[in-house]
């Protein structure tokens, strides 16, 4: 399953963090734990997300619509912090997944690919960043407007896996 994430690159750090909670992504690969549940099972390091009564795991866009409201959100918690720059990663992926309206949860995924934000004019400093982006996560640089496809075309081939599964939990 594909889906799409805004990191941000401050100046002074070696690798890309989650905006709103800062979570480093010095790899493509993460995996997510769920600290709140895996401490009430004694285990507080152990990767279990995402958990049904949580919100823990990694989360993911898979409507690009959205995007815009998450941006308006990064900006608003991030306006007064230090500067920096944001781009999106196209994410695939693994584990358990919970889907949700306009994207999902996973226990881990991996970055397939990155792409600045669409402008109107070419923005040097948006596409250097994307450059350095995609050589950090070893990824291409997409062409944003072609990820509105590619989500539409995932979203829909795992909505019709999940009726599947669900239709033979149903006969069986």
């Amino acid at each position: 399953m594909l889906g799409v994430k805004v990191l941000i690159w401050k100046p002074h750090l070696p690798f890309p963090t989650s905006p709103l909670l800062g979570t480093a992504w010095p790899s493509p690969s993460v995996a997510a734990r769920c600290n709140l549940h895996s401490a009430k099972r004694g285990n507080p390091f152990k990767q279990d997300a995402p958990v049904e009564e949580c919100n823990c795991g990694v989360h993911a866009l898979s409507a690009l619509w959205m995007l815009q409201y998450y941006i308006y959100g990064v900006v608003q918690v991030n306006a007064e912090q230090e500067s920096h720059q944001m781009f999106v990663c196209l994410l695939e992926a693994s584990g358990k997944v919970i889907l949700h309206e306009t994207g999902w949860r996973a226990a881990a995924v991996d970055v397939i690919g990155v792409c600045s934000f669409p402008q109107e004019l070419p923005d040097r400093q948006a596409f250097h960043l994307a450059y350095q982006a995609a050589s950090h996560f070893n990824v291409p640089i997409l062409n944003f407007s072609e990820l509105s496809d590619v989500l539409t075309w995932s979203y829909q081939k795992s909505h019709k896996s999940v009726k599947a599964e669900s239709e033979l939990e149903r006969l069986f």
